[in-house]
């Protein structure tokens, strides 16, 4: 190869490297302050269900790493990717609790099923969402029930991390 040959290689290597790098995106959060872990407390009004179920929660509650407990909201110019979330509740016995994670009023990003016991009626689940549902600023994140109108939501904790929009 002569080195005319040689330069015009090493130029187009680098042109095509330089438009895979400026492509890549850096995935996950971007610092330990961008985790987040938030519990489900009761929805004040119904910004979480289109139908107006009482007892559905909001993920409205940030709790640090320190266990220091502060509103949550998403900031403007984010987004929450939620990465998992588990809930407990409690129903008639021996039937099937289903609840849904919600980005407001808007249609279920996930629904989840279990059985409840069949003494106590106490049901749970914990789901992975592995490519995560990405939530938008001022949305709220909510865990309403589905179907089950006589079972009641006791807990629900949610685990994500902040990105840009």
């Amino acid at each position: 190869m002569s080195h005319r040959e040689a330069r015009a290689l090493l130029i187009a290597l680098s042109v095509s490297l330089a438009g895979c790098a400026a492509t890549t995106a850096r995935l996950g959060p971007g610092s330990e302050a961008d985790l987040v872990t938030l519990i489900a407390t009761s929805a004040v009004g119904d910004p979480c269900s289109p139908a107006a179920f009482p007892g559905n929660f909001e993920f409205a509650t940030r709790i640090d790493r320190n266990g220091v407990r502060t509103p949550f909201a998403v900031p403007p110019g984010r987004v929450l990717v939620v990465t998992g979330f588990s809930w407990v509740a409690v129903g008639p016995a021996n039937a099937t609790a289903t609840v849904e994670l919600r980005a407001g009023a808007a249609a279920p990003l996930v629904r989840s099923s279990a059985a409840c016991d069949g003494i106590i009626g106490r049901a749970g689940s914990s789901e992975v969402l592995t490519t995560g549902a990405v939530i938008g600023a001022g949305v709220p994140v909510c865990l309403t029930r589905s179907g089950t109108t006589s079972m009641t939501i006791e807990y629900g904790s949610l685990q994500g991390y902040l990105a840009a929009e």
